[in-house]
């Protein structure tokens, strides 16, 4: 081989070295000058637009169970049949002298938030009667047991029908005068009971709900034997009716 070619491969080398650096640095070249150079519709250079993508910021699990405060609940309603289903009174002695009647069947309806909630149906009372019953619930307290399952706890009160009062009644009767044979009318004091018509009603409500599909009321009512109320714990089931029926 001859100097002169030996000295036209290397000018050779030296130009595909050139070349071969030029195009590795092309794209860099071209994306580094698009980002300086962006130009809008008139042709007037733009600052470079640079975007960003924010990490997933971490969250914080929800631990159950846990107990909370709520003052208002939520903007969803939920509505719910009721259905009484017995009570257990308090005073065992009272149930076996009287006679009371435990199995309190009926049906109501209950729409609520968790926090706010008005009761309204009928059931077989203690006394044998039928009872109509109109209440409000407040619950702010609350029991997360899961995700889906809650215990609330607060005041209800409102007013029931069907129970009596126990009067008095001033009850005539003649007497004759066995000498003169005169009769006159004389009156007798009698103890008697008479429909009370509605009345004020106020208790503690417990109530666990599932999903907001079904759960269970129980409903406290305290002893004021001086209005003949005898204290009890109601219970009734509870069964959501599907949004989509309204």
């Amino acid at each position: 081989m001859t100097r002169k070619t030996k000295y036209r491969l290397k000018q050779l080398n030296a130009l595909a070295m050139a070349m071969l650096t030029g195009l590795e640095a092309l794209p860099a070249f071209a994306q580094s000058d698009a980002e300086r150079n962006v130009a809008d519709s008139a042709g007037q250079p733009q600052d470079a637009v640079v975007s960003y993508v924010q990490e997933p910021v971490a969250q914080t699990p929800t631990l159950y169970p846990r107990v909370s405060f709520n003052a208002t609940g939520s903007k969803e309603w939920h509505v719910y049949v009721d259905a009484n289903l017995h009570a257990y009174h308090f005073d065992r002695q009272a149930v076996k002298d009287y006679h009371f009647n435990e199995n309190n069947l009926g049906l109501g309806l209950e729409a609520g938030n968790d926090v706010f909630r008005i009761m309204v149906g009928q059931y077989h009372n203690s006394i044998w009667r039928n009872s109509t019953f109109f209440l409000a619930g407040y619950t702010p307290f609350q029991f997360d047991i899961t995700s889906k399952d809650r215990v609330n706890l607060g005041p209800v009160a409102g007013v029931v029908s069907g129970y009596l009062e126990d009067t008095t009644v001033q009850v005539p009767y003649t007497i004759t005068d066995p000498v003169r044979g005169f009769q006159s009318t004389r009156y007798r004091t009698e103890n008697t009971q008479k429909p009370r018509g509605f009345m004020p009603a106020a208790g503690l409500l417990l109530s666990y709900e599932h999903d907001h599909k079904w759960g269970v009321n129980l409903i406290a009512v305290p002893n004021v034997k001086r209005a003949g109320i005898y204290g009890f714990v109601g219970v009734q089931g509870r069964i959501a009716i599907p949004s989509s029926w309204f």
